[in-house]
C-alpha cells in the first residue's frame, strides 16, 4: 500500500512536469489512434472522464464523439457510489468531489449500454493493469463491466510494472507509443498492397492470454497455427461483429507488439461437438490431435463462460476460422 502511495505522488509529478509541445503532440497522436481503432468505430455510447488540468485531455474525444453521432456519458459520485450520466453540449456542471466537474443532470445511465469505457490512471503496465487515484470507483466498475475498455498512456504513464492486489482490474487496450507501431506496421502491409492509407485499422490482440501469446503467435508466423476458434454468443453478448471471410487481425505477442498480419479465408459457425479432426489440426496446439483440442477448448470455455453466468455444454455454437499470414 505505501508502494502505491509514494507512486501516486511520483506520477502525479511526473504528470504535471509533462507539457509543452511534446506532451500536446502525443495527445493529439493517441486522440488520432483512438479515433482510428476498431473498438472506437464499433461503439455508440462512449464512456470517459471530464479531465483535470494535469490528466490526459479528453475535451477533443468529447467532441468528436459528438460529431461521430456517439453518446457520451461521465461519471458522477454520490454517496460514495460512481455512476455514469449522460452529456450534451447543453449540459451544464458544478464541481464534485477532488475538485473534479460534474454533470448536474444525475440520472443514472445503463452501464451495461456503454460500449466503450476510456478509464483514467496515473500509470499503466502494457498488459493493462493501471495505477488510479486510490479510491477504487474504476477497479469496482470494471469488476463487472463486458465493454471493450482502453486507457491512452503518454509517456510518463507508461510503466514496465506496478504494484498488483488482489481488487485491482485490468484495462483490454492501452493506446501509447508503442500504438504507432502497430500502426505503421498496418501502413506497411497497405503500402505492400497498394491499398488506401486511410483503411482503418483492424482488431488487434494476443491470441489467449499473456502466457500462451508468444507462442501461439510463432506458430502463426511460421505458418503451423491456421485456424482458430471461439465462442459465438460472446460476440453477441460484447456487441462484436462476428468474424467473416477476408477480414484482418493483428497479431501481437506478450509485450503487445505486431507479429502479423493475418486474413480470414473462410468462417463457419458450428456447435462444439461438430467441430472435426481437420479443423482441430490446422490449430497448430499441441499434438494437433481433436481429443487434445476438445480438452483445451473445454477447459478455456467453462472459464470464459462462467463470467457470463452461462454453463459450457457441447452444443454452444463456435466460430471457426481459418486464415492466411499476408504481412509479417
Amino acid at each position: 500500500m505505501d508502494d502505491k502511495v509514494k507512486l501516486r505522488q511520483q506520477q502525479k509529478q511526473r504528470l504535471a512536469d509533462y507539457r509543452g509541445l511534446e506532451r500536446l503532440e502525443e495527445e493529439k497522436n493517441l486522440h488520432e489512434l483512438l479515433f482510428q481503432s476498431n473498438q472506437w468505430q464499433l461503439a455508440k455510447v462512449v464512456a470517459l472522464t471530464l479531465s483535470l488540468p494535469a490528466e490526459f485531455n479528453t475535451a477533443p474525444i468529447i467532441q468528436r464523439a459528438w460529431q461521430d453521432k456517439k453518446q457520451v456519458v461521465v461519471p458522477k459520485i454520490v454517496a460514495n457510489q460512481m455512476f455514469f450520466v449522460l452529456i450534451t453540449p447543453d449540459s451544464t456542471y458544478k464541481s464534485g468531489m477532488m475538485s473534479i466537474l460534474e454533470p448536474v443532470n444525475d440520472v443514472p445511465f445503463d452501464k451495461q449500454a456503454i460500449d466503450l469505457a476510456i478509464i483514467p490512471g496515473l500509470a499503466f503496465t502494457r498488459t493493462g493493469y493501471r495505477l488510479g487515484y486510490g479510491a477504487g470507483y474504476f477497479d469496482r466498475f470494471l469488476s463487472d463491466f463486458h465493454g471493450k475498455t482502453i486507457a491512452l498512456a503518454m509517456k510518463p504513464q507508461l510503466v514496465d510494472d506496478l504494484p498488483i492486489e488482489p481488487h485491482d482490474e485490468q484495462v483490454e487496450y492501452i493506446l501509447n507509443s508503442n500504438m504507432a507501431v502497430i500502426m505503421d506496421f498496418w501502413r506497411g502491409y497497405l503500402k505492400q498492397e497498394s491499398l488506401s492509407l486511410d483503411t482503418p485499422l483492424p482488431v488487434f490482440d494476443m491470441f489467449g492470454n499473456e502466457t500462451l501469446a508468444d507462442e501461439l503467435a510463432t506458430l502463426i508466423a511460421n505458418g503451423t497455427k491456421t485456424a482458430t476458434a471461439s465462442w459465438y454468443d460472446g460476440y453477441l453478448i460484447d456487441n462484436e461483429p462476428i468474424p467473416v471471410k477476408n477480414s484482418y487481425f493483428i497479431v501481437l505477442n506478450s509485450k503487445k507488439s505486431p507479429v502479423a498480419i493475418i486474413q480470414n479465408t473462410d468462417v463457419t459457425i458450428v456447435s462444439f461437438d461438430e467441430v472435426n479432426s481437420e479443423h482441430a489440426y490446422l490449430e497448430g496446439e499441441g499434438d494437433r490431435s481433436l481429443n487434445y483440442w476438445r480438452t483445451v477448448h473445454q477447459n478455456f470455455w467453462e472459464s470464459e463462460l462462467a463470467m457470463y453466468d452461462v454453463t459450457f455444454n457441447e452444443k454452444i455454437k463456435v466460430v471457426l476460422e481459418r486464415f492466411k499470414v499476408v504481412y509479417q
